[in-house]
């Protein structure tokens, strides 16, 4: 019962109903993170869900690799994810977001189609950013939409 509350059947990773109960608890001992792949749609779109599904797998087990035992990370849904990581790890958060990027923007081939992909993320830091969760969902949310608006808009004059 737990697994089918808790855990995303296709990626294995916490899902949204651990993520609100997980966040409730820890949002002041740990810098939340809000990622979104950049292109997606896209790539269903074109290679269909099969190889979509096989991509948030391989997302998913680069980040487990990436975060080890340095936080939490959780499919929110679609290709959102979130990141609960440990403060006392002394993280710097744009190192971290530079560094998964890298990480997930690494070409993937998947079903005889190599695949590239990257993510965009956004983060807020207790008390910094909010002194309630939801203010800290707030602005994680808003700053993984510009990280993703400044994405689109990279190779525009």
């Amino acid at each position: 019962m737990y697994e089918l509350s808790y855990i995303d059947s296709l990626t294995g990773l916490y899902n949204r109903r651990a993520f609100d109960k997980d966040a409730k608890k820890s949002f002041k001992s740990s810098n939340l993170f809000f990622c979104d792949l950049n292109g997606f749609k896209k790539i269903n779109d074109i290679y269909g869900h099969e190889v979509g599904d096989q991509l948030l797998i391989e997302v998913s087990k680069r980040m487990r690799s990436f975060i080890d035992s340095k936080g939490t990370i959780y499919r929110l849904g679609g290709d959102e994810f979130s990141i609960l990581l440990n403060k006392n790890d002394n993280v710097d958060v744009h190192v971290f977001i530079n560094e998964l990027f890298e990480i997930i923007s690494e070409s993937l081939l998947i079903s005889d189609v190599v695949i590239h992909i990257s993510i965009s993320t956004g983060y807020s830091v207790y008390p910094v950013d909010g002194l309630i969760l939801e203010d800290l969902i707030r602005m994680a949310d808003k700053r993984m939409y510009q990280a993703k608006f400044q994405y689109k808009n990279r190779n525009k004059v």
